[in-house]
């Protein structure tokens, strides 16, 4: 029996998705595109194309020309988890903070265990300041993923911002033992030190982090600080030339 025409179509879809989506993983995504809009010329309401082409637009910086295929995929597909994080990623994007953070709140209610919704709703509600929330978002994504760098830098940040000193030193910890070739975890734990009165351990938090990362200028700069402020001129100069060194135009030093 032959294929009906729809059959032929759905088949089409099919092999247009698999390239689109090959392509995107490989990080073309101007050939993403393109497979995606041959297909939206088919069937401008297929939610699975107008999602990964407001993906692709969205990976490349293009938010305000991804939003529109992004709420096409909204009004086919419904409140999927996948949907709303990528809207969230979209208004965030465009600085719509409050917006983006209702979006990843339902992305993460829809999945409660993706520590992926966790982890943006919290970083976006700290971009707002709001603490408090930031705080419970990012400390349910490590609970989830206790090996994620980033969201225990992160909740180190806030609980910094926050006053709780201990708690901030607690979170970068893990961030460093997750990432030992970053320096960003170190870094922030030596800012606490010298905010906590503790120099001689920011100083060693510094040298940590410059032994994690040597092309680290903000650590370079910050060692720099606390050296100088022991009265070690010769070593606080030493770290300032290495951090212009790195960042000739570096502000601080």
């Amino acid at each position: 029996m032959a294929d009906t025409p729809k059959n032929h179509q759905g088949d089409q879809f099919a092999i247009l998705l698999d390239q689109a989506r090959e392509v995107y993983g490989q990080g073309d995504l101007s050939a993403a595109a393109r497979l995606c809009r041959e297909a939206l010329k088919l069937d401008s309401n297929n939610w699975e194309f107008q999602q990964l082409m407001a993906a692709a637009l969205s990976d490349a910086g293009l938010f305000s020309q991804a939003l529109p295929f992004m709420l096409q995929c909204l009004a086919q597909r419904g409140a999927d988890s996948a949907v709303l994080f990528n809207y969230g990623v979209i208004l965030r994007g465009l600085d719509r903070f409050g917006e983006a953070a209702r979006a990843f709140r339902h992305a993460a209610e829809a999945s409660p265990k993706r520590a992926d919704c966790w982890f943006n709703l919290g970083e976006t509600l700290a971009r707002m300041e709001r603490l408090g929330e930031a705080l419970e978002a990012l400390s349910e994504a490590v609970r989830l993923e206790p090996e994620n760098a980033d969201a225990w830098f992160n909740l180190g940040n806030v609980n910094r911002d926050l006053g709780r000193i201990d708690e901030a030193l607690e979170a970068y910890g893990k961030a460093a033992a997750s990432a030992p070739d970053q320096a960003g975890p170190l870094n922030n734990m030596g800012l606490v030190f010298i905010e906590a009165g503790r120099g001689e351990d920011a100083i060693n938090a510094f040298r940590a982090a410059i032994n994690a990362d040597e092309t680290s200028a903000a650590a370079f700069d910050n060692l720099g600080n606390a050296l100088a402020a022991t009265g070690d001129g010769d070593g606080a100069i030493a770290a300032f030339q290495n951090a212009l060194r790195l960042v000739p135009d570096y502000a601080d030093a």
